[in-house]
């Protein structure tokens, strides 16, 4: 059945339309992504569509995933997902040393629209979006948990595409470092998407979902490479960057039995 890829395609566009909605969000070259009202504006947008989308799913296939907080399999996807952040979390606590400043960050990042959109507008419209709105249809399709899993968040990936867009409206001729920016985005966001749905097919619940979605864009991606502090930083960084993949793989059954 080809209907949950072409509403989804056309819940996909609507999000990313909806970024354009008002003049002073559309791309343009020298946009600065951080405005205070470029970040109002688009938060408008994507709420608007995001929510509208979810209401015409929730109308198909009559599902509701803001009932309950289903707090221990919450606690759980919180913890999973914290393993495989071991080294960014020690370079957050050893490394840079986050705590010494820590009313002082907390306040600024309040008043900060950019924060708000990284850890919660955005969060929670992508997750109402791309999991609440999108998973059901596959679901009511008789798609099976593996085809969704696979299918789905690639318009997730997709949906980034954008990013590369203004990039190019900022840098014209640009394209390799514009496709680039996209195939990367598209990795570990359709990675992530991956994962995300994973969840959401397991507990049925918008709230695990969005807060790992607002965690890890809280953590971001991990360094790779390079040096981190002391000799000793950098190899308890890397080792616990290693180590924390591999026990995110093999507790993954304690987690999601």
């Amino acid at each position: 059945m080809v209907y949950p890829f072409l509403v989804s395609t056309c819940y996909t566009c609507l999000y990313i339309g909806s970024l354009y909605i008002f003049a002073v969000g559309r791309p343009k070259p020298g946009l600065v992504r951080n405005d205070p009202n470029v970040v109002l504006t688009r938060c408008i947008g994507v709420i608007i569509a995001s929510f509208s989308s979810y209401l015409f799913t929730n109308w198909i296939c009559g599902v509701n995933f803001f009932a309950f907080l289903k707090f221990r399999q919450t606690v759980k996807c919180l913890l999973h997902v914290g393993i495989l952040f071991l080294g960014p979390l020690y370079q957050t606590i050893f490394i840079d040393k986050v705590y010494k400043n820590l009313l002082e960050t907390v306040s600024f990042e309040i008043k900060n629209p950019a924060t708000w959109r990284n850890l919660v507008i955005g969060p929670l419209s992508e997750e109402v979006m791309f999991r609440c709105s999108i998973i059901p249809l596959f679901e009511k399709a008789n798609y099976s948990q593996k085809e969704t899993i696979l299918s789905a968040p690639l318009l997730f990936g997709f949906a980034h595409f954008h990013h590369s867009y203004e990039f190019l409206l900022s840098y014209p001729g640009a394209y390799v470092v514009a496709m680039i920016q996209f195939l990367v985005q598209f990795f570990y966001t359709t990675l992530f998407g991956w994962y995300s749905t994973y969840v959401f097919l397991n507990t049925h619940s918008i709230w695990p979902t969005f807060l790992i979605h607002s965690f890890c864009n809280f953590m971001g991606l991990p360094v790779f490479f390079g040096r981190l502090g002391t000799t000793f930083q950098t190899t308890m960084y890397y080792t616990l960057l290693i180590t924390g993949l591999f026990l995110f793989v093999i507790t993954w059954s304690m987690f999601y039995s």
